[in-house]
């Protein structure tokens, strides 16, 4: 600023300026201007050592004494100012300016002042709407939180969406399908619980029954009789229970995560291994016919799905039944897959029903066998998990019921990388 009053000063000048008289040393007749008393700022015009021409608060002294160009710290009029002085190119002419330093910082305290006012003025207004958009924005979050506070236990109703913005949108649906998942979890408990007391109450009174037989038996016949009776009542409560835990392991447990490549022929030799003894008891024929079939699975879960397809094949084939039991590969519709497949001669099912004998604790009436309802139903949920499909048809010699689980092969990745 100093040095854009000199260097404008300077240039103004006339040529002829050296032909002035010095100054009077007598004060100006004029007083000075309000705009240079507020301002503060002085100059001086000096030529050959002659003040030529002065504001009219400058001093006669030279402001800058040593007459040298640029910036210096000098006192002007009793106080300390900022002064600055640039000469012409013949240095014959040169202009002194100065502002105290007491201006300087009373205008930088001014000017803090104010933009300090002009910005507290600004974010007072600029802050309450703000606040006020912020509110209005976050309503529907707002509501979210409250509609999830008040919330009671087992309240799984979804919470609201309308007018949330899009990213909070995604996140509030992910919540929802969250609280769907557990109202099912929640419900198939319920259910579980509820069908599973049903079950058991009938079979633990008939044990009930059976043991107050047995105490009441007079002779040790009858009360082998009794005990007999309540032996096979014992071990059909117990496979109703294991049952139903299987059936509650399977429902908490629905993923893939344990799959792995497994030999199916090998498990359905064990499986039917173990039914042997069985079948000879009840003079039952079982025949088995297998070959090497890979594919992607839970041997926990698959033992399950066999046991229950063959022990169903068992008890509905009756005394000196015939059971065929076959895993081999088949192409299907251009595609090739196992095809798990269990037979029997027994009475079966009529077409019209053979859908129904895959629901829980459906049971056909009239079949004459005792039992749960559970076993088939776990065939259907384990095939599901394994992705495969349940085919139901006649039985051996025109009677009973056919059952084959087809599963997709599975194909080591390695050797069809190769044959590719």
């Amino acid at each position: 600023m100093l040095k854009e009053t000199a260097e404008l000063v300077l240039f103004s000048l006339p040529e002829n300026v050296g032909l002035l008289s010095a100054v009077p040393p007598a004060a100006p007749a004029v007083a000075a201007p309000a705009s240079y008393r507020k301002s503060g700022e002085v100059f001086q015009v000096w030529v050959n050592g002659r003040n030529v021409i002065r504001s009219p608060d400058a001093p006669l002294a030279p402001i800058r004494a040593s007459f040298t160009d640029g910036y210096s710290r000098e006192q002007v009029n009793g106080a300390y100012s900022r002064v600055y002085a640039v000469s012409d190119a013949g240095h014959r002419i040169q202009v002194q300016v100065s502002r105290p330093l007491a201006q300087w910082r009373q205008d930088v305290w001014t000017g803090v002042s104010f933009s300090l006012l002009n910005t507290l003025a600004m974010l007072v207004p600029l802050s309450a709407t703000i606040w006020f958009v912020i509110r209005w924005s976050f309503r529907p979050v707002t509501a979210v939180r409250v509609a999830v506070q008040e919330k009671e236990a087992l309240d799984f109703s979804p919470l609201p969406i309308r007018g949330l913005p899009e990213e909070m949108r995604s996140l509030v649906e992910s919540f929802n399908r969250l609280l769907e998942r557990l109202h099912r979890a929640v419900e198939g408990e319920r259910r579980f619980i509820a069908d599973a007391a049903h079950e058991l109450r009938t079979p633990l009174a008939a044990l009930s029954a059976q043991a107050f037989v047995a105490q009441r038996a007079e002779g040790i016949e009858e009360k082998n009789a009794a005990l007999a009776l309540l032996a096979t009542g014992v071990d059909r409560t117990a496979r109703l229970s294991e049952q139903l835990l299987e059936l509650a392991r399977l429902d908490a447990a629905a993923d893939t995560a344990r799959h792995v490549p497994l030999e199916l022929s090998r498990l359905v030799e064990i499986v039917v291994r173990d039914f042997q003894g069985l079948a000879r008891h009840r003079n039952q024929q079982l025949s088995l016919d297998i070959e090497p079939c890979m594919i992607w699975g839970d041997v926990d879960e698959l033992g399950i799905l066999l046991r229950n397809l063959v022990d169903n094949a068992l008890r509905f084939s009756g005394e000196g039944g015939q059971i065929a039991i076959s895993c081999r590969l088949e192409r299907i519709a251009g595609a090739r897959g196992v095809c798990l497949r269990v037979t029997d001669d027994g009475p079966g099912v009529p077409p019209p029903l053979r859908d129904r004998i895959f629901e829980r604790f459906y049971r056909v009436a009239g079949s004459g066998q005792p039992g749960s309802g559970i076993g088939l139903s776990l065939v259907w949920r384990i095939a599901q998990l394994h992705e495969a499909r349940i085919e139901v048809g006649e039985g051996l010699h025109g009677r009973g019921l056919s059952i084959c689980v087809r599963f997709p092969e599975w194909l080591d990745p390695a050797a069809a990388l190769v044959q590719g």
